[in-house]
């Protein structure tokens, strides 16, 4: 009868120690999907306000030459102006913030255009430029986060 007593105790201890040993793995896996999903959050914000950011200095850089980069009106709204030359002919790309987005236009004659004719580049962004002398400045945000950067321009820019 002791022996039954024994071999009963050593197995509820047995079934307890593995019963908590399970509570504990799903408590850490619990704790572990929460931290990867607050993680996978703030990357995805990160990425929401430097990836706008980035892709408006890369066309500034590609743009950059004499005469090339100008900020003004578009519809009404700040924009940047970017031209450039294919076969003889001057063509602009406008960039201009506009209904919670980033968008683009790139036309020969914008002027035959408005705000609803560019593309979306980004979502739920803004920005605004700033053109003093030879300095483009680009004021962003994005996933309620706001950045600036200023580009020395070398072919200078201007203002229409």
């Amino acid at each position: 009868m002791a022996i039954k007593r024994r071999t009963s105790a050593n197995t509820l201890f047995t079934l307890l120690l593995f019963l908590t040993f399970a509570l504990c793995a799903f408590f850490v896996l619990a704790l572990s999907v929460r931290a990867y999903r607050a993680s996978e959050a703030e990357i995805h914000i990160n990425d929401e306000a430097r990836t706008g950011l980035a892709y408006l200095v890369s066309k500034v850089r590609h743009y950059d030459a004499i005469n090339a980069v100008e900020t003004g009106e578009f519809d009404g709204l700040n924009a940047l102006f970017l031209y450039e030359t294919h076969e003889g002919e001057r063509y602009t790309t406008v960039l201009y913030a506009a209904d919670g987005g980033l968008y683009e236009l790139f036309a020969a004659d914008v002027s035959q255009f408005d705000r609803s004719s560019g593309a979306r580049v980004v979502a739920g962004a803004s920005a605004r430029f700033f053109l003093r002398g030879e300095t483009l400045t680009i004021e962003y945000e994005a996933g309620g986060e706001a950045q600036s950067v200023s580009l020395a321009l070398r072919g200078g820019g201007g203002t229409l």
